[in-house]
């Protein structure tokens, strides 16, 4: 598809000041390359979760199950609507059917107008599972796209115009003002610019705790890197703030006013951005979202920037192979969409697979019958709870045990804001040692002791245990506080060897740890001496 007909951008130079600047930047007339981008990847992300969902869309969204609607929160029960079983299985498999047809840009703006209405309709039936931060920003952005232009590249309906057209190739590329995307494009930063100030009211984000914790949980979904991330709270406390840095950047290096220099800018800001996002897939175990986070930059794709792509070998190679699929589609879709043929045609052919898809999700569902509704039985009846399974839910809290209180117990010499910064077991006399115990919240007011005990033999070969007493440190310990710091001067009075801290709260023993100590520089033997200064 040429770009011959598009009008070039107005020139820094030639660029209008004050107003006039900013309605050329609301209102410049250009191909909806990005926009047309992220119609197409954004409903294939949304249909991960959709179909997973499906199966269960009768418990999640229909009166036969057991939804949560979001207005019962705010005292306005009744708001939204709750729809029987059968209806709410069969809107659903709408929903999927208009999530394929809007990536495929079939009939692109009722679909998606279906889709956000299905999409943020569900969203607010199921509060406690659909309803999170990524289907809220994906409903906004389904709602830009419904407002936009979209389907005036790469979709059927582009093709089905060409088609109709008695001569495709005289079609001029076609230019609609670019408002859409720059909404797409403010509600990204301004979502970033709000998740800003929200870890800014938030002290455990900036010393690494929350992002600690985070890592530490399986609550979204499975994460490699989160497991070894828990255990250096200081590089999170890093992540913290130039997570916040970038946040804030954001939306002054993608909008920078310099037109020749916002290219780079925002692309830098983006390429950070979803190197973020990609790292919250293993750190954090995101999937959906970092993927509707991905499919928005995809707007930020202007005509320039499309034109420095296309213009590139790899490219070009994939723009040869698309025209000859569009030429092909032509072809195939002439019986169908060709001038020849009734006008309705296409239209029912769109209502019949929206209704065909409708009535299939019904009668699979009946087919399978999850719930036995439809056998000899009936329903399903609910089993009643067990004696013990109630007195367990409503007798009395159980006690935490002190060594659940206990998070963490680290050994090092230097410290970085709060965190141990040299985690390790190993120690040469003269260093002063620094043992840093991390608790676990909640817990009442502490008081701490740390016990530095010489190490002896307990009698079963190769094992070692805590023996005499050397030293001992306490602190008082607040509520409010996760970790307590305790110091201890590794003196010559400490022969070189094996040693153990013990750590307790009162009379209870949370925490044990072995460390050794090396001899210092000064009584290092000769051959280990004349080694080091070789290296």
């Amino acid at each position: 598809m040429s770009d011959t007909s598009v009008t070039n951008p107005v020139t820094n130079d030639e660029a209008p000041r004050g107003l006039g600047r900013l309605a050329d930047w609301f209102y410049a007339e250009e191909p909806p390359y990005g926009m047309s981008l992220m119609r197409i990847v954004l409903p294939l992300v949304l249909l991960i979760d959709t179909c997973f969902r499906h199966p269960w869309a009768r418990e999640f969204y229909s009166t036969d199950g057991a939804p949560s609607p979001l207005d019962v929160n705010f005292q306005r029960a009744g708001m939204v609507f709750i729809p029987g079983g059968s209806l709410a299985v069969a809107l659903h498999a709408i929903l999927i059917v208009s999530l394929v047809a809007s990536s495929l840009g079939w009939y692109t703006r009722i679909s998606l107008a279906l889709a956000t209405f299905l999409y943020t309709w569900f969203g607010l039936l199921d509060a406690l599972g659909t309803l999170t931060k990524y289907t809220v920003i994906a409903s906004h952005l389904l709602l830009l796209l419904t407002l936009s232009n979209c389907g005036a590249l790469w979709s059927l309906d582009a093709l089905r115009k060409r088609t109709v057209s008695a001569d495709s190739d005289a079609l001029p590329l076609a230019v609609f003002p670019i408002w859409p995307a720059r909404l797409v494009q403010v509600l990204v930063a301004v979502v970033y610019i709000g998740a800003a100030i929200t870890k800014m009211h938030t002290p455990a984000f900036f010393n690494g705790d929350q992002l600690m914790y985070w890592t530490m949980t399986y609550v979204n979904n499975i994460h490699p890197l989160g497991d070894w991330l828990s255990q250096h709270p200081l590089i999170l406390s890093v992540f913290g703030y130039v997570t916040i840095v970038w946040e804030i950047a954001f939306i002054f290096m993608v909008f920078h006013p310099g037109r020749s220099k916002t290219i780079w800018f925002k692309w830098i800001a983006i390429g950070v951005g979803a190197y973020f996002h990609f790292m919250t897939m293993f750190t954090l175990g995101l999937y959906i979202f970092p993927l509707v986070m991905f499919a928005s930059y995809l707007a930020f794709v202007e005509s320039a920037e499309w034109k420095w792509l296309n213009s590139r070998a790899w490219l070009g190679w994939v723009s040869v192979t698309a025209g000859r699929c569009q030429q092909a589609c032509l072809s195939w879709l002439e019986p169908i969409f060709g001038a020849e043929c009734d006008a309705r045609r296409p239209a029912l052919a769109y209502g019949m697979v929206l209704a065909m898809g409708a009535v299939a999700a019904v009668g699979w569902e009946r087919i399978r019958d999850p719930y036995q509704s439809n056998g000899p039985q009936g329903p399903l009846a609910l089993e009643p709870m067990s004696e013990a399974e109630v007195a367990e839910m409503f007798g009395r809290e159980r006690v935490i045990r002190p060594s659940d209180k206990l998070l963490a117990l680290d050994l090092g010499t230097l410290q970085v804001g709060e965190h141990l910064a040299d985690s390790r077991r190993e120690f040469r006399q003269g260093e002063k040692m620094l043992a840093q115990v991390t608790l676990t919240p909640p817990h009442e007011d502490l008081w701490l002791d740390c016990w530095l005990q010489e190490s002896r033999e307990s009698g079963v070969e190769g094992e070692r245990v805590p023996g005499r007493s050397l030293a001992k440190v306490g602190v008082p310990v607040g509520r409010e506080l996760l970790r307590a710091n305790f110091f201890f001067n590794l003196d010559e009075s400490l022969p070189p060897g094996e040693y153990f801290l013990r750590l307790r709260a009162g009379r209870d023993e949370i925490g044990l740890k072995k460390f050794t100590i090396l001899p210092g520089t000064a009584n290092r033997p000769a051959a280990e001496e004349e080694s080091l200064s070789a290296n």
